[in-house]
């Protein structure tokens, strides 16, 4: 990740990470996707795209495979192609341009970021979301695993520098609130928002919701095939054996465990409690994201 651009961020534990930092003021994760998103807004998109949208370990690359499924159709679909490769901060605007329609695509912008014609062309947008405590447990294993950010805190240490928005794609409670300002703000929006939860709790119902949304027509057979193929355990299995972003141990980086819950393992009461504060302070009067009992789920 080294470059002229890059800094040390030290968080309030002294810990630093390496990230670049965009016009914004936002915390990119290399000189290339700041130029990207920096750029985004110019970006042609056209009325039968499919624009998947979160903030990173939320579910994207969960959905992204989901949706390609409803609207390719195919059990193999999955060793065709990765979300990276439709990831519009990851790739260039010649190469985004030559994928053929309907095109699946995906980033982890904020609203103000995104395309202008996001909000003109009927691109259907697809919003997915995750407990908070869940985000920051994968996050961090994300950032310690991938040596490119030269972080080596402790998972207490991380909490406060993820809480404070010190890392790629900002603060969590930023990124939502500019999704939540946008979605209110242009009503003839077409946006389908999920929650990772409910999407775990209950796989068919919601790639039924999906189904519709999207207007893909598959029928209960069909959705319980998705359902199967891209369970958790199934997109894990798949996905390790083709992937080449491993750690230095040689281990998978991006899929690691996907349960509900998993914060409980790392959480301590007084992390917890604190956490949950400020997810009912920053989100308990949201009108588009619904966070159960915090401390539960």
């Amino acid at each position: 990740m080294s470059s002229s651009d890059a800094q040390l961020v030290p968080d309030a534990a002294g810990r630093t990470m390496e990230l670049i930092r965009a016009a914004n003021g936002r915390y990119m994760a290399t000189d290339y996707v700041r130029a990207t998103v920096e750029n985004l807004a110019a970006l042609p998109l056209r009325e039968d795209d499919i624009m998947l949208c979160s903030y990173p370990k939320s579910g994207c690359h969960w959905l992204w495979e989901c949706i390609r499924y409803l609207v390719f159709g195919g059990s193999d679909i999955h060793k065709t192609a990765d979300k990276e490769s439709s990831m519009i901060e990851l790739n260039t605007r010649e190469y985004i341009e030559a994928l053929k329609s309907p095109r699946v695509l995906n980033n982890h912008a904020f609203f103000d970021e995104q395309p202008s014609d996001l909000k003109t062309k009927g691109v259907k947008v697809v919003f997915v979301y995750r407990n908070i405590k869940d985000v920051a447990v994968s996050y961090y294993y994300h950032h310690t695993r991938d040596k490119t950010y030269k972080y080596s805190g402790t998972f207490s240490q991380y909490l406060q520098r993820f809480e404070s928005g010190l890392v790629d794609s900002g603060s969590v409670y930023e990124y939502l609130h500019s999704w939540e300002n946008g979605i209110m703000a242009n009503p003839s929006l077409k946006v389908h928002v999920l929650s990772y939860e409910e999407m775990t709790e209950d796989p068919v119902r919601e790639l039924r919701r999906l189904n519709d949304f999207l207007g893909t027509n598959r029928d209960g057979d069909f959705l319980q095939m998705v359902a199967m193929e891209t369970s958790l355990d199934a997109m894990i299995l798949k996905k390790n054996k083709i992937t080449t972003f491993i750690d230095e141990n040689g281990l998978p980086i991006m899929y690691r465990k996907g349960k509900v819950g998993d914060w409980m393992n790392h959480f301590n009461s007084d992390e917890r409690e604190k956490m949950d504060k400020n997810i009912a302070k920053e989100l308990g009067k949201s009108k588009l994201f619904k966070f159960k009992d915090t401390s539960n789920s």
